[in-house]
């Protein structure tokens, strides 16, 4: 995987991209600090 940025960052566009893979579905796991909250409003699969 690679990110950039290289630290995510709130309110702006965080790209990552993975190894091309075949797979009936995706599923998304957020793992945020204690007290935090995490969210998505787009997700671009190609």
């Amino acid at each position: 995987m690679s990110a950039f940025p290289d630290k995510p960052k709130a309110m702006a566009r965080n790209i990552l991209r993975f190894q091309a893979v075949e797979t009936p579905s995706v599923r998304v796991l957020f793992d945020h600090a204690p007290g935090a909250a995490s969210g998505a409003t787009e997700i671009i699969i190609r």
